[in-house]
């Protein structure tokens, strides 16, 4: 009979899971239906695409105009500002699950995006102890270097993409944006070129860092 109530035990525990990952309870008692992501995007119209041709233009437009007017700037002998910036796809998968999982049983929040923000990371080795926690174990090499963060997005009733906090929300509502949160869905720390990767010198088409 007790080896008969350990699977007994664990089908119920799991419809008890079953119904928090399908409903959500309500104030009032009641429960409403979660229609969550099936993450296939399948369907979706094709994201926009440039040629070979034309981002060869653009990156070298940039290392032409902007690289050089940013690596004076730095105005440290030698040092070169970063031309670009990589993620994993697995860190990107996971930032994307979390935003949409977070959000996935309020309608206010069906039209997501994702702000990436320029960013210039401060002198890594003068900065005084603990100023900057969280960008501990960066490679000083991103001393004053450009970088870029990501910021969750959506879609509000006006039509305006804002940005907001998806680990922040109280019943399907935004916290007031001008109090900072305590919990934060920016993302950074992706790997700078050059530095400190100064021997991978080439990309898409042999573009050239």
């Amino acid at each position: 009979m007790k080896n008969l109530l350990i699977p007994i035990a664990t089908f119920i525990a799991g419809l008890v899971v079953g119904a928090i990952i399908i409903f959500a309870l309500n104030d009032d008692g009641t429960v409403t239906p979660i229609t969550c992501p099936k993450f296939d995007y399948s369907a979706e119209p094709d994201y926009k695409h440039i040629s070979d041709a034309t981002a060869r233009d653009l990156a070298d437009r940039y290392k032409n105009e902007c690289q050089p007017a940013l690596s004076n700037i730095i105005n440290q002998e030698g040092v070169v500002d970063a031309r670009c910036i990589q993620f994993s796809l697995a860190s990107l998968k996971k930032y994307i699950w979390e935003l949409e999982t977070k959000v996935c049983g309020c309608d206010t929040f069906r039209d997501l995006g994702i702000r990436f923000y320029y960013g210039k990371y401060p002198d890594l080795r003068k900065s005084r102890a603990g100023q900057y926690p969280d960008l501990a174990g960066l490679d000083p090499n991103y001393s004053s270097l450009h970088t870029i963060f990501l910021v969750p997005t959506y879609k509000d009733a006006t039509g305006v993409n804002r940005d907001f906090e998806p680990l922040d929300i109280t019943n399907c509502r935004v916290g007031d944006a001008r109090q900072p949160s305590s919990v934060v869905s920016i993302m950074n720390h992706g790997n700078l070129s050059p530095p400190p990767f100064p021997e991978v010198n080439k990309s898409l088409s042999g573009l050239k860092y």
